[in-house]
Order: C-alpha cells, then sequence, then structure tokens
C-alpha cells in the first residue's frame, strides 16, 4: 500500500506504518481486521465470519492473475476447484489461471506451437527472444514488429547479428518512443534494466546458450531446467517461471511435459 495515495489513507489511516515491516504481531492482527473489512465490505468478498492472515492477505492474490476474458465462465469455475476469493467474486474478469494470461497465450500460439510439436533451436531462440523483450514488448508491439524479421525467424549458431539487430531495434524504438517500458512489457524489476550497461548483451549469451537448452529440452525437464540455470538473466526465479509457463501451456503433451513438472 503507497503511503502517500489518498485512498489508501481514506481506508488505513496508519498506511505509512503498512509500508514496512511488521515485527508487532498485535499491529499485524489490527491491520489483518482492517484489510478484511475492505475486502468484505468494499469489494463483498466471502471470507467468512473469521479469516486468518493467510485467506485476509491471500484474497489479494487473485489481483496477480489474468484481467482479460480469454475464457468462459463455466470453463474457468470447473477448471479452479479451489479458487481464490476475487476470481469467485468476479469469475467474467479473473480467470486465476496463468495459462489465460493473453502474454502467455499469445506466446504459445506465435512460438511455441507453431510447427507442431517440434522443438529446435529456431523454437528456442524465438521463445528467447519473446521472453527477452518482456513477454513480446509493451502491448506484444516490438513483437509485432521483430516477429517476421529474419533476426527471430532464423537461428544461426554463432552469428551474433540476429540477437544485435533485436537488441538495436529495442534501444531505436526506445530513443523514439522516450521510455523503456513503453517498449519492453511485463512488470518484472529485471525488465527495467534490459539496457543497463551491464546487461545490454544478456540476448547475445542467450543466443549462444540456444544450441544446449534445445538439446537439454529433449533430455527432459530436469535437464533443460539445469540449462537455464547456468544462463545470465534466465537463472532468475521469475523469467524461470516465465520460460515454463509458456512451455506447460501448450495443447502438445511432448512440450507440456518439460514446462509442468518444475512450475
Amino acid at each position: 500500500v503507497c503511503p502517500r495515495c489518498p485512498r489508501a489513507h481514506a481506508f488505513f489511516p496508519d498506511a505509512a506504518a503498512m509500508a514496512a515491516p511488521l515485527a508487532d504481531l498485535a499491529k499485524a492482527k489490527a491491520l489483518a481486521r482492517d484489510v478484511r473489512t475492505f475486502l468484505t465490505k468494499e469489494l463483498q468478498l466471502e471470507l467468512g465470519e473469521k479469516a486468518g492472515f493467510a485467506e485476509t492477505f491471500g484474497a489479494f492474490l487473485g489481483m496477480m492473475r489474468s484481467c482479460n476474458p480469454l475464457h468462459v465462465r463455466r470453463a474457468a469455475m470447473e477448471d479452479l476447484p479451489v479458487r481464490c476469493p476475487l476470481v469467485r467474486r468476479f469469475p467474467e474478469v479473473l480467470t486465476g489461471k496463468l495459462s489465460w494470461y493473453k502474454d502467455c497465450a499469445v506466446a504459445v500460439q506465435e512460438v511455441i506451437d507453431v510447427g507442431g510439436p517440434m522443438v529446435n533451436e529456431a523454437k528456442i531462440w524465438r521463445l528467447l527472444v519473446w521472453i527477452w523483450l518482456g513477454n513480446g514488448g509493451h502491448f506484444h508491439q516490438a513483437w509485432n514488429i521483430l516477429k517476421s524479421m529474419p533476426c527471430t525467424q532464423i537461428f544461426k549458431e554463432g552469428d551474433e547479428r540476429h540477437p544485435l539487430e533485436v537488441i538495436r531495434f529495442v534501444v531505436y524504438a526506445v530513443s523514439e518512443c522516450g521510455a523503456l517500458m513503453s517498449v519492453i512489457g511485463s512488470d518484472g524489476l529485471d525488465k527495467k534494466s534490459r539496457l543497463a550497461k551491464m546487461r545490454l548483451l544478456y540476448l547475445v549469451e542467450w543466443h549462444a546458450a540456444v544450441p544446449a537448452l534445445t538439446a537439454a529440452f529433449h533430455d527432459g525437464a530436469e535437464a533443460f531446467h539445469g540449462e537455464l540455470l547456468k544462463v545470465r538473466g534466465l537463472r532468475g526465479e521469475l523469467t524461470r517461471k516465465e520460460v515454463l509457463i509458456v512451455l506447460a501451456s501448450s495443447k502438445f503433451a511432448s512440450i507440456r511435459r518439460v514446462g509442468e513438472p518444475l512450475l
């Protein structure tokens, strides 16, 4: 909760304290009651007569789920036997399922499932470009331009021109738009440092790792995961999760078997 937000102060007078770590159990309980009041009265969530810490704060996790209705209500309800309160309250808006993210759905349709279940170096390279752009970039605009260009359609081992062309495009786009996050997508903290001096050429390293990643993919989930851990910029937990979620959302079982076990 932002202590400067007027709306936060309206609901939580002691909002500044909420922004700091709480070691005082009494304060934590008082704040939990305030949050629960807001959730039950304002949002009309069904938390029951008494909600513990986990259920009270866990209700906010629904906000981290997809906000575009790529599903029908019945399918969402049947697929989620245990649903967060926000998903139950707003089933037409919040799906509560990662594979229904718009970012994930587009990655599956335009990268992972293109050409069938075969996974080769070109497909892995396109997936890495998608991830580096921040799930295709802001509103997928960067991806929609790059996806038909040779630098993303073709993979040639040892040819650094392709990753450098992608980086050059993003640098130019940022200079034209005036802001990095108008080009790069997603909300991970690593995305905000894509063009930082020490990380600018990460994509070149990712390109060099494609053959090893492809070979590991065919060796199974553990081998693929182990190879991801060797690559700078891919070894982070959230980035690895982004890669695995896309794989786990494929319609092909042979691809899902690499993503699903490690999620």
